[in-house]
C-alpha cells in the first residue's frame, strides 16, 4: 500500500512543480514560499472531519517541540526551494534535490532504527553518482538560468533540510495522524514563512497579497488541492513503509517528467552526460524495489 500511495504522490508532485516553476517566474519567490502553504490549509481543513482530532494541549511536549523544528524547517525549505527554482534551471535542480532520498534513508536509520537492505544502500550509491554527473556536465553557454552555481548550492542545503522531514514526521504520526498533522504543521509553517519573509525583505517593495492572490488564484488554488493530497499520501506511506526513507526514493522518480518538462516546456538544454547521469539516477531508483 505504501507504494501505492508513493506513486500517486509523486504523480501529484510533478503537476504542482510544473505550476510552481511557471509561477516561480512572476511571483517573488519570498511571497510565493508562504502562499503555498496558505491556499492549502483551506483544503487540509476540509479533509479534516474524516480523521481524529487531537487537542493540541494534550499531545506530550516532545511532540510540541518536533513540531515547532518541522514547521521552522519546512518555512526555510519553501523559501529556499522557490529561489532554486526562480534563478536555476528545473532539469538542473529536480536531479540534485533527489539525494534526499539518500539523506532520508541515512536519517531513518540513525534516528529511527529503521536499517536499510543492501539494495537500498546501492541504490543510494546510484543517486549520488548520478547526481554529480549532471551536475557536473550542465552546459553553462545554453542555460538561461541566472545564476545556476547558486541554485547547485540551494538544492544541496534541501536535501540536508529534507533528510531531517522522514524521521521526524515519522515519529510525530506516532501520536496523531497524517491528515490531522498535515493540517497543524502547515498552520504553524505559515506564520513562521512570513516572520521570515519579514524579516529578509524590510527595505523591498512587493506586490500586496490581495494584487498577487487575484492575478494568480486559479494556479495558486490547484497548487494549494494537490500540496494538500499529496503531503497525506507522503506522509501515510512514510508511517507504512518500512524505512521512510523508501517514499522519499520513490517520489524521486520526478526526474524523468521534470527534465523533459524542462527540456521542453522552458527549453532548457540537456547535455549528453547528463542524460547518462539521469539514467543512473533512474537505476538508483529502481533497486529500492528490491529493498
Amino acid at each position: 500500500m505504501w507504494f501505492i500511495l508513493s506513486l500517486l504522490a509523486t504523480c501529484m508532485l510533478v503537476m504542482r512543480r510544473t505550476t510552481e516553476k511557471k509561477l516561480a517566474d512572476q511571483i517573488p519567490s519570498s511571497s510565493l514560499a508562504w502562499l503555498q502553504q496558505a491556499t492549502a490549509l483551506p483544503f487540509m481543513a476540509l479533509m479534516l472531519p474524516f480523521a481524529t482530532w487531537f487537542n493540541p494541549f494534550q499531545l506530550s511536549a516532545q511532540f510540541m517541540l518536533l513540531l515547532t523544528a518541522y514547521a521552522s524547517l519546512a518555512a526555510v525549505d519553501l523559501i529556499l526551494y522557490y529561489k532554486a527554482i526562480q534563478i536555476g534551471d528545473i532539469s538542473l535542480i529536480a536531479p540534485l534535490i533527489n539525494l534526499t532520498s539518500v539523506s532520508a534513508i541515512i536519517a531513518s536509520f540513525v534516528f529511527l532504527g529503521q536499517t536499510p537492505s543492501k539494495a537500498g544502500l546501492a541504490g543510494a550509491l546510484l543517486l549520488v553518482m548520478g547526481a554529480a554527473i549532471v551536475v557536473k556536465h550542465k552546459n553553462k553557454i545554453l542555460t538561461k538560468a541566472t545564476n545556476n552555481s547558486a541554485a547547485v548550492l540551494i538544492a544541496l542545503c534541501l536535501v540536508l533540510i529534507r533528510g531531517a522531514f522522514s524521521p521526524i514526521e515519522v515519529t510525530l504520526l506516532r501520536e496523531t495522524n497524517a491528515i490531522y498533522l498535515n493540517f497543524i504543521s502547515s498552520l504553524l509553517t505559515v506564520p513562521i514563512t512570513l516572520m521570515i519573509v519579514k524579516v529578509r525583505n524590510k527595505k523591498r517593495k512587493n506586490e500586496t497579497t490581495f494584487a498577487l492572490l487575484k492575478s494568480h488564484k486559479f494556479a495558486l488554488a490547484f497548487i494549494g488541492f494537490n500540496m494538500a493530497i499529496n503531503i497525506y499520501f507522503t506522509l501515510t506511506a512514510k508511517s507504512l513503509a518500512p524505512n521512510a526513507g523508501y517514499v522519499t526514493a520513490i517520489k524521486g522518480a520526478q526526474i524523468i517528467p521534470m527534465t523533459f518538462i524542462g527540456v521542453f516546456l522552458f527549453k532548457e538544454h540537456v547535455t549528453r552526460n547528463q542524460w547518462f547521469g539521469i539514467v543512473l539516477i533512474l537505476c538508483g531508483l529502481a533497486t529500492f524495489l528490491f529493498s
